[in-house]
């Protein structure tokens, strides 16, 4: 569904804007390069991303096409290097956050894991403290012991 809706809105940009249209054609080309490029298994969510960075890059300088009314528009705006900087970085910028998104999430959750084992390492401690050493022992000698907790003063 969301393919279609943007496909209808190419196709009015394309009739009411050609050279709005030709605009961002050219700047959702990383998109484009990508889409054919890639097999990962996420390839959906991937491609996601870079689009909405690239079409954040891109949107700008489609008005600025809007704006200029005719061909001379798109000139301008694909013979400016920055322009045409600022539309094919941002879909650098969006596959960069896919390179560093993963590590910044597995920090994270190694982060969360640590804190969850300080926790319970400090509940074992409370636990040593109430029923004393004798709960730890080896089941070696045949022998079971049953601790009792220590009396409390």
């Amino acid at each position: 569904m969301p393919m279609m809706v943007g496909a209808a809105i190419f196709m009015a940009l394309l009739f009411f804007w050609p050279a709005a249209a030709i605009v961002g054609v050219i700047g959702m080309l990383p998109t484009f390069v990508y889409w054919f490029v890639d097999s990962h298994v996420y390839r959906a969510m991937r491609l996601k991303t870079i689009f909405t960075f690239n079409l954040a890059g891109v949107v700008p300088y489609v008005f600025k096409a809007i704006d200029a009314s005719g061909y001379e528009g798109v000139g301008s705006v694909l013979s400016d290097s920055v322009s045409m900087i600022f539309m094919l970085g941002a879909g650098a910028l969006g596959v960069m956050v896919l390179g560093v998104a993963p590590n910044i999430a597995a920090l994270f959750m190694q982060m969360a894991a640590n804190d969850r084992v300080r926790k319970i390492e400090d509940q074992q401690k409370k636990l040593l403290d109430i029923w004393g050493d004798e709960i730890i022992t080896s089941k070696s000698s045949g022998e079971e012991k049953t601790a009792k907790p220590k009396a409390r003063a």
